[in-house]
């Protein structure tokens, strides 16, 4: 008589199986958590630069109707500069810097230690080209200077005593 063998049905993964399931995973996880983290740390900037918005389009439309930029937020027809806030924004500025020639808009972030510093600022200046308003933005204060990389990309230069340098 011919004898067959019967094995069992083997349920379940081996040993060998799962540490390179978890080998996997684990080089997955280091790649995608700091992009996942840098992600969310420039989306804290754009929420920022959205409240920035609402400063530049009075300035805009208070120079069509007077021919000159506003000084001050209550001239530009905007709450006052605390109350213009976010999560990470502490206040939103309009007024005149001796350093340019036109007054300026500035945002200071709230402080942040792991991103860019506790005293990061950030400046829009206005500028006539041809019949248009020109913003160009400058930085002040971000922590590691130069080398900071939620310095958003738009904002390249840093901020001196002459000008906001276009």
């Amino acid at each position: 008589p011919i004898q067959t063998i019967h094995r069992p049905l083997q349920w379940g993964v081996s040993l060998i199986e799962l540490l390179i399931a978890v080998a996997i995973l684990g080089v997955i996880a280091y790649i995608a958590l700091p992009i996942y983290t840098n992600y969310y740390e420039r989306a804290k900037i754009t929420e920022a630069l959205s409240l920035v918005e609402i400063a530049k389009k009075a300035m805009e439309e208070y120079h069509g109707i007077h021919g000159e930029f506003p000084k001050t937020n209550s001239k530009a027809g905007i709450p006052h500069h605390n109350q213009i806030k976010g999560d990470y924004v502490r206040r939103v500025k309009i007024q005149p810097y001796r350093r340019w020639k036109e007054p300026a808009i500035r945002m200071n972030l709230v402080g942040n230690p792991d991103t860019w510093g506790d005293r990061a600022t950030l400046f829009w200046t206005p500028s006539l080209m041809g019949g248009s308003i020109v913003w160009t933005c400058c930085w002040e204060r971000f922590d590691g200077g130069d080398n900071n990389r939620f310095i958003p990309k738009f904002c390249p230069n840093k901020a001196n005593r002459r000008r906001c340098p276009p």
